[in-house]
């Protein structure tokens, strides 16, 4: 039964996540892409430049760039992993998906989820890993 259980284990650890457009917009409480600008820095009424909007790519590259209190004796190796795994999201998003394993999901939700606030969070994790659609199981 453990062996079972540890063969099943192994198996949902090393499968592909769905695929992940980094591109996407983290969107504000009113549905609007969030802007790197300051608010000083837009004209009354005048959208977010493209160039400008906070994306999902942003966020995460940021977020396993970033070095956090609690982590400062992690080792170079994972240090490393989290730069390469930065610099391949940075290479997808021009592409437009990349496929994540399931621990490097893991990693970029718990990493968003100390680098930011709840309304990045949130955004973040939804693009991450959507919630099922109503009806499927």
């Amino acid at each position: 039964m453990r062996v079972i259980f540890a063969v099943v284990a192994l198996v949902i650890t090393a499968a592909p996540a769905a695929a992940v457009d980094f591109s996407q917009p983290i969107l504000d409480d009113e549905g609007k892409p969030i802007c790197t600008l300051r608010g000083d820095e837009l004209k009354a009424g005048e959208e977010c430049p493209t160039d400008k909007v906070f994306t999902l790519g942003f966020a995460a590259r940021a977020a396993l760039y970033s070095n956090f209190a609690d982590e400062q004796n992690i080792s170079g190796e994972e240090r490393a992993k989290r730069g390469d795994l930065a610099r391949d999201i940075r290479a997808a998003t021009a592409r437009g998906d990349f496929k994540l394993k399931v621990e490097d999901l893991a990693l970029i939700k718990k990493l968003i989820g100390k680098a930011y606030g709840p309304m990045v969070v949130s955004g973040a994790w939804r693009l991450l890993d959507p919630p099922a659609e109503k009806g499927s199981k």
